[in-house]
């Protein structure tokens, strides 16, 4: 084996083994993408422009701040549920044993109305914009006035829901 492997070392050598065709022919090459980058900023510069401006510069629109609590509610509702998922899974007792502990603390009512409504709310108010978007995968509801009336009624019903689920429930 060791006989083997000397006598290949001689067919292996650096000489012996040519480079390919492909890293034969290739040469570096050089783009001009780092020299448009200078022009670019020395241009912004010469022309005084602002660098890219941070988000708060910017005026929050009502549809902004739509668009904004539907991600946000949608992220909450999806944390909610897998740590819900997941404690559900690995907590020793069953569901009906911490609700007996919550109800064994004697919160006060306005409270746990409260706070019930606060879990409900980003449900109904994520469902509720969802048929909103629904509208506008049809194409209907784009004009500037008809976006701000259907925020201003997407919100308020999901807060009357979110009440009304709460006292109910």
């Amino acid at each position: 084996m060791a006989l083997m492997l000397r006598s290949s070392a001689r067919f292996l050598r650096p000489t012996v083994l040519r480079q390919s065709c492909i890293l034969a022919r290739s040469l570096p090459m050089a783009t001009a993408a780092d020299s448009k980058k200078e022009d670019f900023f020395k241009k912004n510069e010469r022309l005084k422009r602002p660098m890219s401006p941070f988000l708060l510069t910017y005026k929050f629109e009502f549809p902004a701040l739509l668009s904004g609590s539907h991600r946000v509610t949608g992220v909450i509702m999806t944390t909610g549920t897998t740590i819900f998922a997941l404690c559900a899974l690995g907590l020793p007792e069953g569901l009906e044993h911490y609700v007996n502990v919550i109800k064994g603390w004697e919160l006060p009512r306005p409270f746990i109305f409260t706070c019930k409504t606060l879990l409900a709310w980003p449900v109904c108010y994520h469902g509720l914009n969802g048929l909103r978007h629904l509208f506008w995968d049809i194409g209907k509801g784009f004009e500037i006035k008809t976006l701000y009336k259907t925020g201003t009624v997407v919100g308020s019903l999901a807060t009357l829901l979110a009440i009304a689920a709460a006292y109910y429930l």
